[in-house]
């Protein structure tokens, strides 16, 4: 899960700051400047990046994609995490609301870049909801006694892939509709102790 999130959030940082440099002015040869100080960034651990409204394309950070980033952060031993939607120069456009201490993970945009899912035990276990950038409201979409987290949503909005699993077990890598119904078992889980976890579709949604 760690080595998840540390990927991620390199990728997040590396496509900032080429962003950066392609959006600033030219300068003539003659010119000279000075570096300034370099900023540390708060983000803990980083998900995606909202694209473009097309279907064909694909969540990962890209310089291309001019939308917004969400990623989580809070305690390095995950007790306490929040969700957030920064834009790419750092403004926080959103924060996902919470009451009380719990974790709020692993957020996958909607293909429309307005809504994302993500997996949260504010209800205690572990369960998906969704939350609409545009009116802050979140919805829970699974319920029951299983953990589900890690979702990923395709790229023509209509499915969502996560990691499923029990008490102690894990349950392979299920299918459900966006709204959380229809839920199938895609891929079956691997003999102990390894396990399937973060799913996450082609960009054609054909895998």
């Amino acid at each position: 899960m760690r080595t998840r999130q540390l990927r991620h959030a390199l990728a997040i940082v590396a496509a900032a700051a080429l962003a950066a440099c392609s959006a600033a002015p030219a300068t003539s040869s003659s010119a000279t400047t000075t570096p300034g100080p370099i900023t540390p960034s708060p983000i803990a651990s980083a998900s995606a990046v909202a694209p473009p409204s097309r279907v064909s394309s694909t969540p990962a950070p890209s310089v291309f994609q001019q939308g917004l980033i969400a990623f989580s952060i809070g305690h390095g031993d995950g007790s306490d995490a929040e969700v957030q939607v920064i834009a790419a120069d750092g403004r926080v456009v959103a924060t996902v609301p919470r009451s009380g201490f719990h974790f709020d993970d692993a957020p996958a945009w909607e293909p429309a870049g307005t809504s994302l899912v993500i997996d949260s035990a504010r209800g205690g276990k572990i369960h998906l909801f969704r939350y609409s950038v545009e009116t802050k409201a979140v919805t829970q979409l699974t319920f029951g006694d299983r953990f589900e987290g890690y979702p990923d949503v395709s790229p023509d909005g209509s499915t969502i892939a996560v990691d499923y699993g029990g008490e102690g077990a894990d349950l392979g890598i299920w299918l459900m509709d966006i709204d959380g119904s229809n839920r199938r078992n895609l891929v079956p889980p691997p003999p102990a102790p390894a396990v399937d976890s973060a799913p996450a579709f082609s960009p054609d949604g054909s895998k």
